[in-house]
């Protein structure tokens, strides 16, 4: 179910949440070596819709930098492209 801003619309404990994913490549792009790249940040540089509450991150690209990155899920092979530049990976609840 996506809502009119392409957004992932799902329910979790009776609320509407905004889902969004978004791909390494993006990322590399916006963001500099060592960053920290948090919700607040993917919006603030609008790579992300202002609403999303939860971010899947998706390893589409290549990624030559490291990077620390905050999000709630992360496909296995962003995962792993992350930790072999020595990025981190970290998994938070919002």
């Amino acid at each position: 179910l996506f809502n009119e801003d392409g957004e992932d619309a799902y329910t979790c404990f009776g609320k509407a949440r905004h889902k969004a994913e978004i791909n390494l490549d993006v990322i590399e792009e916006k963001f500099e070596d060592g960053d920290l790249v948090t919700l607040d940040s993917l919006k603030r540089k609008k790579l992300v819709p202002r609403r999303t509450d939860y971010v899947k991150i998706l390893a589409r690209g290549a990624l030559t930098k490291p990077l620390i990155i905050e999000a709630n899920d992360f496909s296995r092979a962003a995962e792993e492209m992350l930790e072999a530049l020595g990025g981190e990976a970290i998994r938070v609840r919002h």
